[in-house]
Parts: C-alpha cells; structure tokens; sequence
C-alpha cells in the first residue's frame, strides 16, 4: 500500500509539473534539474533575490586582533558618536542591516567611515531563452575576424548597479562571537561556562541513543522566565524536542550554554499560551549538560548473541516509526540496525544465523529505499535496492523501487527488465502495471518527440539544398551569357542499346556522407 502511494504521489507530481516531460499533455521542455528546486519543492529562480552588500571603507584608526564579528555576535559599536550594544543579525537591533554590514568588515578597536552599497544581482539567463523572439546579431566580414562568441550555456549579463545606502563613522569597541548550531542561523550558542575537564567524557558529545540528563531556563528576550526545569532526553526518540535536541548534541558534560533561537524554531506564529509565549517570539535557552549514556556500539559486537539482538531491537523501533511516518527517526534505527548485523564476524556463524542477520538487513535496505525514493535522493535508493538484491535478488520490492527510479532517469530497458521481473511471478500485480504504462507511454512520447526533430532536421537539408541548387543554377547561367563561345567540330558517339537505361541518381557517395555530416553536426 505505501508503495502505491509513492508512485501515485510521484505521477501526480510528474504530471502537473509540465518541466518534467512526464504527464500527459508530455511538455517539450528539458529534463528535472533537483539542484534548481529547495527542500519544499520550489524553483529557487522563483524565490524572492536577496540583496548583495558590499562595503567602502576609510580606517581612521587601526584596530588589533584577526577576528570579525560574525552573525549573532554580541558588540558594542559607536556609530556616529553614539555607543549602542547591537546583536548582529537581530531585526530588532537599534542599527539597520546595512550597519550591521559594515561592522562585519571591522577589528576589535578598528575606527572607520564606512559606506555600504546594495544590488541586487540578476540571474544568467539559458541562451536559448535569452535568444528567443530575438534575431542574432549581424557580422560582417571586417567584423568577422574579431567578433566575440558568447558562451554556449549562458549569455552576458550586464553587472548590477550598485546603490548607496548610507554612510556612517563606525568604531567598533568590544565584541564577542557566538557559535552557530544550524546552518540556516537559527540557532546561536554562546557558552557561559566551559565543560569540566576531569570527566572521563570531557571530549565527547550526545550523540544518537545517548541519555541526556540537563537542567534547562527558558526566557524571552526581555528576560521574562516562562519554564525552567530538569529533564531527560534519549537523542533519536519521538518525544525529544528536535530543538532542544540540536542544542544538547553540540554540548560536552558539565558545560552551561545560551541558546538563541529564531521564532522559527520556537513556537512561531502560534506562540504557547500556556507558557506566556507571545507569538513570534525569540528564546533564550539557558542549559547545564549534567551528564548523559553513551549508547553501546556496533563495533563492540561481533558474536551473534551480541548482534542479532541490537540489531532486530532497532529495525522494530524503525518501523515503528516508519509506520508513524517519522521517516528521519526510521531512517536512523535503520541505518544503526545495519551497523549491527554487519559487525558480527560471519565466518563464526552458521547458516541459520546468517539468515536471520540478512533478512534484517533486506528488511532495513528495502524500507531505505522507500524513504530515499520518497526524498528523490535516486542515488542513495539505487545503493539500498542494491544492497536487498544482493541477498535476494527476486525481491519484489527492491525491484519495483529501482525500476521506479529507472523510469525517473530515462533508463528504460532497465526499467522495464525490473517490471517484468517481477510481472513473471505477479503477473496481476497492479503497482508494477500502472508503472509499466506509464513507461510505455514515455517512451512513446519520447519517440513521437525524435520524430519530429528529425522531421524538421530533413527540412533544413532539404531546404539548404534547394538553395545551393538554386544558386548553382544561376551561377551557371551567368557564366553561360558571360563565357563567349568558340565552333568546334564535335565527334559523334555511338549510340547504346536502347534497353540499358541509366542508374536512377540517388546522388554521389560525397553528398550522402555531407547530408549525414550536416545531420550529425546539428545533433551534435
């Protein structure tokens, strides 16, 4: 059932999306590209274009150190005479974004005027679009010899005018970092006591499994308290708080951190009434890592007795969550299940207890699949059918998903060597013959598409012929009246046989060979 579910979710998709030349109206437009598309499915060259910045500057006074401020640093900045405490990157800060900008380029100490410039910089455009609706540029023989070609992918595009945004005299005073816990800038640490380096842990952090013991404050930004606790976390579980989990794995035993977090990451624009958390909210987390378990690892086992159980412990936990749809959680249990039945030493066991360490790895390798396939990570889905075919090489489901993927990159004889795999032993199964004619009809599309570019191919040869034709017949003309002609004796030729007719004229091998040339030039 989930698997009919993913190819009808994947054929939805393919259909209402005319880029992907899947569907039925079968667009003639390229194939996907999934760099041009963000993790929610939206075309990145339709998202909003984000100013670029760039910075003047006249040092004054020069200031020490190799440090500069980055996003979320605490600093305390004289801007035009007046000192302010600003946090880079807040939107609520006393100072524009664009002042936060030129603190950036600044040393501790460092006195300057600063000028920052916006523009907003404009995408290349394909050349075929770029050229489109527009006639190429006449280039005459003097111009010929030095005329520039523009690239084959893209065309120039002019360079963005920058605009002037202010200028100001800036002095930065003081300013301390802050380490940055996600990548988007959500999450911002800045440690307020270090860890204790007498525990035999001192260098290690909570990693996946691990029990985390801490005490936790949460405020707002004006420091109002709104919860304050001592809680304990297993990491990879469902009733760990994603946030408050990104936190702990990047402390060490007995360290005390802030956390700042984006309301995004908060509770955003609902807020919690019940914490007296108003809505759009950025929290200040305040945790103590007491202590926390290290989880057993796989490399510690090598008998059956100590891999067998680990490892079906955790595919059961994974299809919990699978079932749950936690797909990430699933994914983990997984992927540490595999880890287990892979460290006993095989050459020790019997033939029974390999089978039972391999159909929990198929089991774990096939449901792999479904989640990469889901997530178009094709690669990684092509790894995991791999791994389930190697231990069982008429499993259906590991063929069902690789074909599926087969059909998404115009793999087609692969595609459809899986499908018939699996139709000899299910002939009636209707996942694989929805898929089979969806298959059928691309490639019936495909071929209706390479018709006509060859239709129009010929057309061309046959029009660039009809013109030299055309041109050879008047250039002969001319020569005729210009050429004066001289009377001379002609000798009489035998007449042939009346029977034996000339070839018919199908052109000289040199014109064949220079049509096929043209085509291939073209296609080329």
């Amino acid at each position: 059932m989930d698997d009919q579910k993913l190819f009808a979710s994947m054929m939805a998709q393919m259909a209402q999306n005319p880029d992907l030349g899947f569907g039925p109206q079968f667009a003639d437009g390229p194939d996907i590209n999934l760099d041009d598309y963000d993790n929610m499915g939206r075309k990145k060259s339709e998202q909003p274009i984000e100013p670029v910045f760039s910075v003047e500057k006249d040092i004054i006074s020069p200031g020490s150190g190799e440090e500069y401020p980055t996003y979320g640093a605490k600093a305390t900045v004289e801007v035009d005479g007046v000192v302010q405490e600003v946090i880079i990157g807040n939107r609520k800060a006393s100072v524009s974004k664009a002042v936060m900008e030129g603190m950036k380029t600044l040393k501790k100490g460092e006195e300057a005027t600063v000028r920052v410039f916006q523009s907003f910089p404009k995408p290349e455009k394909p050349k075929a679009e770029a050229q489109k609706g527009s006639k190429a540029p006449q280039i005459t023989e003097s111009e010929s010899s030095t005329a520039v070609v523009p690239s084959e992918e893209t065309t120039p595009v002019s360079a963005p005018e920058k605009e002037l945004l202010g200028s100001w005299k800036l002095k930065l005073i003081d300013f301390e970092n802050v380490e940055l816990i996600t990548t988007d800038r959500g999450i911002y640490k800045k440690i307020l006591r270090p860890h204790n380096p007498d525990q035999p842990l001192k260098d290690r952090k909570p990693e996946f499994e691990s029990n985390a013991r801490f005490y936790i404050r949460i405020q707002l930004e004006n420091g109002q308290k709104v919860y304050e606790d001592q809680l304990s976390y297993v990491i990879g579980e469902e009733s760990t708080v994603p946030r408050v989990e990104k936190c702990l794995r990047s402390m060490r035993w007995g360290e005390v951190g802030l956390f700042v977090l984006h309301p995004f990451y908060g509770y955003g624009d609902e807020g919690n009434q019940e914490l007296g958390i108003p809505p759009n909210s950025t929290l200040h987390y305040t945790i103590e890592l007491l202590g926390f378990d290290v989880p057993m690892s796989p490399f510690q086992c090598s008998t059956f007795d100590q891999c067998f159980p680990e490892a079906f412990k955790r595919k059961e936990e994974g299809n919990a969550f699978f079932r749950k749809k936690l797909y990430d959680l699933a994914t983990a249990k997984y992927t540490k299940a595999q880890l287990f039945a892979e460290c006993a030493e095989r050459e020790k066991l019997t033939e029974e207890q390999l089978q039972k360490l391999d159909q929990v790895k198929l089991h774990c390798s096939c449901n792999l699949a479904f989640v990469t396939l889901r997530n178009r990570e094709f690669e990684k889905t092509l790894i995991h059918c791999k791994a389930a075919l190697d231990i069982d090489p008429t499993n259906m489901k590991a063929l069902y998903r690789r074909g599926l993927v087969y059909v998404y990159q115009d793999k087609w004889t692969e595609a459809r060597s899986d499908f018939d795999s699996i139709l000899a032993r299910e002939p009636n199964n209707s996942d694989t013959l929805r898929a089979v004619a969806f298959l059928e009809a691309k490639i019936r599309h495909q071929q209706e598409r390479e018709a006509r570019m060859f239709k129009r191919v010929f057309q061309q040869i046959e029009s660039e012929d009809k013109a030299e034709a055309k041109a050879a017949t008047s250039s002969a003309a001319t020569k005729e009246l210009t050429t004066p002609k001289i009377d001379e004796p002609v000798e009489s030729e035998p007449e042939e046989d009346s029977h034996e007719q000339d070839p018919p004229n199908n052109g000289s091998k040199g014109e064949q060979k220079s049509i096929w040339k043209r085509l291939f030039s073209w296609w080329s």
